[in-house]
């Protein structure tokens, strides 16, 4: 997404029109100061943790922008992504998927996004949740569902929590 400018620092909006202009200099910066010390952090907790599991939580637009990288005509409630050859977080994803197709929503593995972030051989997920299944067109005003999909989010990553490999 870097080449769309929308990689750790957002020069581009979806449309593709540039909203700001950053200096190479200050990007160095940012990654620096703040990215690296926000990955760092993560990574010093989850090497201390006992049989962690990332999950990688994000929202994607309903509409195919000139950054979108898909093609598709109606996409998922739900996409889960992993990275592929991992077979426990191909499992969790499956078992993900499943959670949220029970609950009467469309779910996709990998499609339209796939990956996950993830940390040594961890089992990691992407959880990336459809922005129309709790706002509006304008993207800023919640939908009466808005609190219902937050708690069923919630729900996914409690049953995760309990998930056995």
């Amino acid at each position: 997404m870097l080449k769309y400018g929308q990689g750790v620092t957002y020069t581009q909006g979806l449309n593709g029109k540039k909203f700001r202009e950053i200096a190479p200099e200050s990007v160095k910066d940012i990654i620096k100061n703040y990215y690296e010390v926000h990955i760092s952090t993560i990574t010093q907790k989850i090497t201390q943790s006992e049989n962690p599991i990332i999950i990688d939580c994000h929202s994607f637009s309903d509409e195919a922008y000139e950054c979108s990288p898909f093609t598709y005509h109606e996409l998922p409630d739900v996409c889960i992504g992993y990275n592929h050859g991992d077979c426990k977080s191909e499992r969790l994803a499956l078992f993900l998927a499943d959670y949220w197709q029970g609950l009467g929503f469309s779910a996709s593995i990998n499609a339209p996004y796939a990956g996950a972030y993830q940390i040594g051989s961890n089992p990691a997920v992407m959880i990336e949740i459809n922005k129309r299944i709790y706002l509006y067109n304008d993207f800023l005003t919640k939908k009466s569902d808005f609190y219902k999909i937050k708690s069923l989010t919630k729900g996914a990553i409690t049953q995760v929590e309990k998930f056995i490999f």
